[in-house]
């Protein structure tokens, strides 16, 4: 994954508007303080904030679709790493921080939630 495009919300003290991808899905995320070029990698993953909605899907399903605000997005994605709660999006590593994963979804498995935003630290 990298970063694809930068818009600045307010350069000097590094707010920006980051565009992730991963050459076939882009986000937009949130980022400040952000320190990276064009092109750059990333290695970190994306942190979902306020994810919600967590549910398995039985089709193996991968898709992003912006909701209400800038940041926020329906998300299906395999869930890869239960105990760090990393989702991966085609090639762009997600992860749900504070969310709670129901029990019977396990590592490999399906899922689509809702985030409010997305933030690169």
């Amino acid at each position: 994954m990298f970063v694809s495009s930068i818009e600045w919300i307010d350069k000097e003290s590094g707010e920006a508007e980051v565009y992730i991808s991963d050459g076939k899905f882009t986000l937009t995320c949130f980022s400040h303080p952000f320190n990276k070029n064009i092109g750059d990698s990333l290695t970190e993953p994306i942190y979902s904030l306020d994810s919600r909605n967590i549910m398995s899907i039985e089709h193996k399903k991968v898709s992003a679709h912006k909701t209400d605000n800038a940041f926020s997005y329906l998300i299906c994605g395999e869930l890869i790493d239960k105990d760090n709660k990393i989702v991966l999006l085609g090639e762009i590593k997600l992860c749900l921080e504070d969310a709670h994963i129901p029990k019977d979804i396990q590592v490999g498995t399906f899922i689509q939630f809702e985030t409010l935003r997305l933030n690169i630290y």
